[in-house]
């Protein structure tokens, strides 16, 4: 998959309601006042250390997009959709939270150690804390984009064609330890081909994705790139002749 860093985009919106349509320049002027009003609550709620503390940083292992990150970020997003939609791609999209029994449900490895949880409420957390047992989370983000997948096509999959080719753009988060090129928000994409399980598919899904690295290698003077290509059974079949049984 493809990791790009990737912020949370966060759009403040205000509608301003007038009984009567008021002209442009009483809209330009309200909406000065508002903006100003804005900026006083702001400094009086934030810009005093002494009332409460506001912290310009985004999270630990999160970042901001300054526009020119967010122009070439985008275009190079353009390009991968433009590329697999020329294989007869769709892009589909999933919530980025999942119920905590899909998300622990030992499908994703040393991931699910990984999970941001998010609390049951009100009643519901009152009667989990009250029982001393169980689990206070009902969901949480999701930490890649394969298990919103799988549930997304057992509840679509009469409403999809079959073979469906999906494509999946969008953010995924790790509880993991920040550091170099390792984040805790990225964008991750993924192809898959649902319905196909013969070697036409895997065959497909590398020639769309060196087509779509071709693309974008090519505007930057990259003409010449290796794909490496791993397969479980071939390492099952070392391990089956090294001696270990299969259940090992």
């Amino acid at each position: 998959y493809i990791k790009i860093c990737t912020a949370c985009d966060e759009v403040l919106a205000w509608r301003l309601v007038n009984r009567f349509r008021p002209s442009h320049d009483e809209q330009e002027h309200a909406a000065d006042s508002v903006d100003e009003r804005r900026a006083e609550r702001g400094a009086e709620r934030f810009g005093n250390e002494s009332h409460a503390k506001f912290i310009k940083t985004p999270v630990k292992g999160m970042c901001d997009q300054l526009p020119a990150d967010m122009r070439l970020r985008e275009h190079v997003l353009s390009m991968i959709k433009t590329s697999y939609s020329r294989f007869g791609f769709t892009q589909i999209e999933t919530p980025v939270m999942e119920h905590i029994e899909n998300l622990t449900s030992k499908q994703g490895g040393d991931n699910e150690k990984l999970i941001f949880k998010v609390m049951k409420r009100g009643a519901d957390l009152a009667r989990a804390i009250d029982a001393g047992k169980g689990e206070l989370a009902d969901s949480g983000l999701r930490y890649d984009l394969t298990l919103p997948l799988s549930r997304y096509y057992a509840n679509n999959k009469e409403q999809l064609p079959s073979p469906f080719k999906a494509l999946q753009i969008g953010p995924v988060f790790r509880a993991d330890q920040p550091q170099k090129g390792r984040f805790r928000m990225f964008t991750q994409c993924d192809i898959d081909i649902l319905g196909d399980n013969t070697n036409l598919a895997e065959i497909e899904l590398v020639a769309a994705t060196s087509d779509m690295l071709s693309g974008i290698f090519s505007e930057v003077g990259i003409t010449d790139f290796t794909i490496h290509i791993n397969d479980r059974q071939i390492l099952r079949g070392a391990a089956k002749n090294a001696g270990f049984a299969e259940d090992d």
